[in-house]
């Protein structure tokens, strides 16, 4: 059995098929499960339940996108910042014309 163009193989069987495989598609990623794996005693066996959480998690993983950064201002700059509405305030109040009476 060969995997689909553009799929990743993770596992491969003793036998050279591949066991779980993966692909991306516009939708997400698909992961491929081959139907051959072994089972005993009518309930999956726990070294092939693991690789299939493990093929699940690792393909949910790459397909999260980074969370983006929040621009935020120190202490010094939010200090900054008032020092100069201050600075700002005196000057436009220097600038003003004076009242005679």
């Amino acid at each position: 059995v060969s995997p689909k163009a553009g799929t990743a193989v993770v596992v491969t069987a003793a036998d050279g098929n591949p066991m779980v495989a993966y692909s991306n598609a516009s939708g997400g990623t698909v992961v491929y499960l081959n139907h051959d794996m072994t089972y005993t005693t009518s309930t999956i066996d726990p070294n092939a339940l693991q690789l299939i959480v493990n093929a699940v998690e690792f393909a949910s993983c790459a397909a999260e996108e980074p969370a983006a950064a929040i621009p935020t201002l120190s202490q010094w700059g939010m200090a900054l910042m008032a020092l100069l509405l201050v600075a700002a305030a005196f000057w436009r109040l220097a600038r003003r014309p004076r009242l005679t009476a």
